[in-house]
């Protein structure tokens, strides 16, 4: 068979295979067609396969890994600045959320969203010197407040918020006549039952408040020593002080309640509260003793609890813990207000810490008093023996982000730009990239820009590592507070140029974005830090190739799409006769080792394209 049949024959063959394929998935060439079909090959912002996988990897490698922080959106500072006690929140039925404060000279309150001081309504002030131990709960429309000063509205201050966001008013004070002044108050919302520490600790009063302004005295609960409760289903937990124990009481018969269990605290500091997680399995205690820890305890089984988790953040003192589900909120006095999982209760994980005493980390009675989480919007306050309350808010994210770098073709004696690249899911205020660069070429650096770069607008600038002798630098980018963060998105947001000598030689140069000594691959998210995955960049020698990305622009087209004409172009160049491809490895779309261009080419291409096969490969 002469040349020419052998093409005919291949033709003819290539072109029924070509039709049966285009047949199968319903698709006919129109002639003349030279436009688009709506399909997208590449994920990538650039058409970069290769670089869309590595970021996949990445993401999966950290999927789940969540940061959390606590950030402070407003600070209130009561006058004068000593006395400050506990904190607890209430949100009215429009949805404002409102912060409520042992303060100075009584109970204020403050509307949450506006950070303004609505009003404080006078409390006890005397027989306590400037330690003014003031704890509040709400139920309904009402706040309840005690205190251990006596004077103006001593008792149970019943504070009426139904007028906000005007007003509050005092509706009265209750006190029984062996019960003046009370140091803690717990409220069971669901059978409408307070619970108030007695006047000398040794003990926790039953009150019927279901005429919510007019609480009426059933009975007492006696304990050697009584300091903190909580009620919740007619279930009672006692933190019972300098007895060294905590109990827990079934308080369905307020005039007979039965004791479930007493348990003594190992080498026990002053047991000072006690805390339920959401499904009752744990309860959590603190003892107000320099050096002891936050114990959290399995309750599951009553006839055999268990301690199984301990935590203390540095200033070696923690005041009150609350629960949400499974995570402490812990007011933990010099080293503020901290968050911590006990989700595995044998290794809990601190997941934020906001410092509100700036003076130190010594177990000193400074700094956080109180924490209250319980807000629909995710505020948590914090409330400081100085007389300030904390408004803060919760802030998370899954850390998929990731910095990476492509790979760059250079000659010697030449200088190479290398982008620095991040896909960011979070809006980012700040970044710090380090970077190292090895290899044979003897890369010098000369400069870096981020002109025309995603981070071009950032007004803050600088390097904070420039070692050149040891091949390691680190550079910060950092929005001003009058600018945008930048949104989330994948694309170059750094450029750094080298040289490469006249003799350079070798395989490749590698420019890393890990760690080096304390300088970390970081960004800034609206009051979270976080380190991210990387993936260096790859520097060469070689001429550039002329595929940018992905393979399959067969045609060249100058959008860059992959299309029906892409596979035309091919059919045509192969088999009819065409012209060859612009760029040959464009055409190599199966990625062969050879960068062979072919029938299985072809095949490939319209598998990508029509019936849901890979994409194209990457460019060489």
């Amino acid at each position: 068979m002469t040349n020419g049949s052998r093409i005919g024959v291949r033709a003819a063959f290539t072109g029924l295979a070509c039709l049966l394929l285009f047949a199968s998935i319903g698709l006919a060439i129109p002639p003349g067609y030279d436009g688009p079909l709506d399909f997208e090959t590449r994920p990538g912002e650039e058409g970069d396969n290769s670089r869309m996988s590595t970021i996949a990897s990445a993401g999966e490698k950290a999927a789940g890994d969540t940061v959390f922080s606590l950030c402070a959106v407003g600070v209130i500072e009561f006058q004068p600045q000593a006395g400050g006690s506990d904190c607890w929140g209430w949100e009215a039925p429009d949805g404002t959320e409102y912060a409520i404060m042992g303060t100075y000279d009584g109970i204020s309150f403050v509307n949450a969203n506006t950070m303004q001081i609505i009003q404080t309504v006078p409390g006890p002030t005397n027989g306590c010197g400037s330690v003014r131990w003031r704890d509040m709960v709400t139920m309904g429309n009402y706040c309840y407040a005690v205190s251990e000063c006596s004077g103006t509205n001593q008792g149970i201050m019943i504070i009426d918020m139904s007028f906000l966001p005007d007003s509050v008013s005092l509706v009265t004070s209750y006190s029984s006549p062996t019960d003046p002044t009370s140091h803690n108050i717990a409220i069971d919302t669901a059978t409408g039952y307070a619970y108030a520490v007695k006047r000398f600790y040794n003990g926790v009063r039953i009150i019927n408040l279901n005429n919510p302004t007019a609480p009426v005295e059933l009975n007492y609960i006696p304990t050697s020593d009584c300091h903190d409760m909580f009620a919740r289903n007619d279930t009672l937990w006692i933190a019972e002080g300098s007895g060294g124990t905590w109990s827990a009481w079934d308080v369905s018969n307020k005039s007979n309640p039965q004791l479930i269990r007493r348990v003594a605290v190992p080498n026990s500091g002053y047991v000072h509260n006690i805390w339920p997680s959401g499904d009752g399995q744990y309860v959590i205690t603190t003892e107000e003793t320099s050096f002891k820890t936050v114990k959290y305890w399995d309750v599951s089984d009553y006839n055999n609890v268990q301690l199984v988790g301990q935590y203390l953040a540095p200033s070696d003192l923690a005041h009150n813990a609350h629960m949400i589900g499974d995570t402490a909120f812990i007011s933990h006095y010099e080293s503020g207000v901290s968050v911590v999982d006990f989700s595995d209760p044998s290794v809990p994980s601190e997941l934020a810490r906001y410092d509100t005493y700036d003076s130190g980390e010594s177990p000193g009675f400074n700094g956080a008093w109180g924490a209250f989480p319980y807000t629909t919007s995710g505020k948590v306050y914090g409330s400081n023996g100085d007389n300030r309350l904390f408004i803060m808010e919760r802030r998370s994210v899954i850390t998929t982000d990731t910095i990476f770098g492509d790979t760059v073709l250079t000659n010697p004696d030449e200088q190479v730009a290398v982008d620095v690249l991040i896909d960011n899911h979070t809006p980012l205020s700040g970044i710090n990239i380090p970077f190292t660069w090895t290899g044979p070429f003897g890369l010098t650096i000369d400069s870096v820009s981020t002109e025309g770069l995603r981070t071009d607008y950032f007004n803050q600038k600088t390097f904070t590592v420039y070692d050149p002798g040891n091949q390691r630098a680190a550079y910060a980018m950092i929005k001003g507070t009058d600018q945008p963060a930048l949104p989330p998105g994948d694309g170059p947001i750094l450029r750094i140029f080298f040289s490469v000598p006249p003799g350079a030689s070798g395989a490749e140069n590698l420019i890393d974005f890990s760690a080096f000594a304390q300088t970390q691959p970081e960004v800034m998210a609206a009051c979270l830090q976080f380190t991210l995955e990387t993936s260096p960049a790859v520097v060469k020698l070689g001429a550039p190739s002329c595929c940018e990305g992905g393979t399959g622009n067969i045609n060249d087209d100058p959008g860059d799409n992959v299309d029906l004409p892409d596979v035309i172009y091919l059919v045509n160049s192969l088999f009819l006769g065409g012209p060859q491809p612009p760029c040959p490895e464009e055409a190599n779309v199966n990625g062969d080792v050879d960068g062979n261009v072919d029938l299985p080419d072809v095949i490939y291409l319209v598998n990508a394209l029509f019936l849901g096969g890979s994409a194209p490969s990457a460019c060489p």
